[in-house]
């Protein structure tokens, strides 16, 4: 998940407010594309963490075994 959302970061470049009078960024097909795959990532990662939370691996005196 981590490396779609680093993707998307670096498509996405510096994040700041238009000046005035500027217009806003366009939003690119790259940027559509890393923003799907961070998606994807992010609902692929979801059940993963919540088994890990619903069998307990999630306490501090018991992380999850290899």
């Amino acid at each position: 998940m981590s490396t779609a959302y680093q993707v998307l970061r670096d498509v996405i470049g510096e994040l700041r407010p238009p000046a005035p009078g500027e217009e806003p960024p366009a939003l690119t097909e790259a940027y559509r594309d890393a923003q799907t795959e961070a998606m994807k990532a992010f609902h692929d990662h979801v059940p993963v963490r919540d088994l890990y939370w619903a069998t307990g691996w999630g306490r501090e005196d018991n992380p999850p075994k290899s």
